[in-house]
């Protein structure tokens, strides 16, 4: 899975880039075809503003987009979002295959 954080505009320490990389790399657990993860951090005023944008190999393409006033809230609601959303496309693709619609 490539991961890629980008924080345009901003002056975020490296380490905030590897704590998210380091998190991110736990969404292989929800999807094994997860392609790729990219992360946009921002600021706005006093919101922190978290995007997270993941391909998986079956073309899908999946967003969580998240502003909350502390960033450790904001990552971590991103997080929990995309994993709802692997979650489904997981269950879709196990229906399908097994003739439920």
């Amino acid at each position: 899975m490539n991961t890629h954080v980008a924080i345009p505009h901003h002056d975020y320490p490296t380490q905030v880039r590897e704590t998210v990389a380091e998190k991110l790399s736990c969404l292989e657990r929800y999807q094994d075809r997860v392609t790729s993860v990219q992360a946009i951090l921002g600021r706005e005023k006093l919101d922190h503003h978290v995007e997270l944008v993941a391909t998986v190999a079956n073309g899908a393409t999946l967003v969580a987009d998240v502003r909350r006033s502390a960033f450790s809230e904001a990552l971590s609601e991103a997080i929990q979002r995309l994993i709802s959303q692997l979650r489904k496309v997981h269950d879709k693709s196990v229906d399908r295959r097994h003739g439920r619609s």
